[in-house]
């Protein structure tokens, strides 16, 4: 009798040692999916920060199309700014370009 139990025994063991290491991979994949998780939102983020610069850039450089070949010296105080507000998005969207995602 005692020859049946000790296969029985054997398979019992291995399936345990299996299935610890199932659930030992179930928890990796869980980790990893949250981790993606995280990873998909911060690259959104950029995404939607970026599109907004983009989108205020665009506006800005039609509207200072006409600035082109002017004196800086005889602009107004808003044409100046406008060119400034045009110079600094120009800056914070090529900065964006050096944004990593951790």
């Amino acid at each position: 009798m005692l020859h049946y139990y000790l296969p029985f025994c054997f398979f019992a063991s291995k399936r345990k040692k299996s299935n610890k290491k199932k659930n030992e991979e179930i928890e990796l994949v869980k980790k990893n999916t949250e981790t993606v998780k995280e990873i998909d939102g911060k690259i959104s983020a950029i995404l939607d920060k970026t599109a907004s610069i983009r989108n205020r850039l665009n506006v800005q450089y039609k509207d200072s199309l006409g600035f082109y070949g002017k004196d800086y010296q005889v602009m107004t105080t808003e044409e100046k700014m406008n060119l400034g507000n045009l110079v600094n998005n120009t800056k914070s969207l090529s900065a964006l370009f050096n944004e990593k995602v951790e």
